[in-house]
């Protein structure tokens, strides 16, 4: 198998009209700026051409470029989705289980609304200041800047 580019991608909306405009997150207009620039330099492959690849001893173009949407966000789908159709480009869409299984919010998405919904420094601060009240005393870490 020849060289492989992967461009990985979380949320992406946009963020003018998003409830959440801080977070951290890829703006619409930037996307659709990769795609034109990923149509114009590389040759986007599918995961099943990348399988092949790597198991049934085929070969990917030059520049072959994997792109991959983490975490199942409603962001794929009404944003990324109808943008890979018009770019006739296939994505690679991987959903966490726990999420779909258990019907739960991951601690990491949580983490991401609350950054994007308070005063980032304040929270940084209070955090550290937590870790050190209830950092255990089985190792010996440095207390955290404040």
């Amino acid at each position: 198998m020849n060289h492989l580019y992967i461009a990985m991608y979380h949320y992406i909306r946009d963020l003018a009209y998003s409830r959440y405009p801080r977070i951290k997150a890829l703006d619409l207009r930037l996307f659709q700026r990769q795609l034109d620039f990923f149509e114009q330099n590389f040759q986007p492959v599918t995961m099943e051409m990348v399988i092949e690849a790597v198991y049934g001893g085929g070969k990917l173009p030059e520049r072959a470029l994997l792109l991959t949407f983490d975490d199942g966000y409603m962001d794929h789908y009404t944003t990324a989705l109808p943008l890979l159709q018009k770019y006739k480009m296939q994505g690679a869409f991987f959903v966490s289980g726990k999420t779909v299984a258990e019907n739960v919010l991951l601690d990491v998405n949580k983490i991401h609304f609350i950054l994007a919904s308070g005063d980032i420094d304040s929270i940084l601060e209070d955090s550290l200041k937590m870790m050190n009240v209830y950092r255990g005393a089985e190792f010996d870490f440095p207390e955290n800047k404040v």
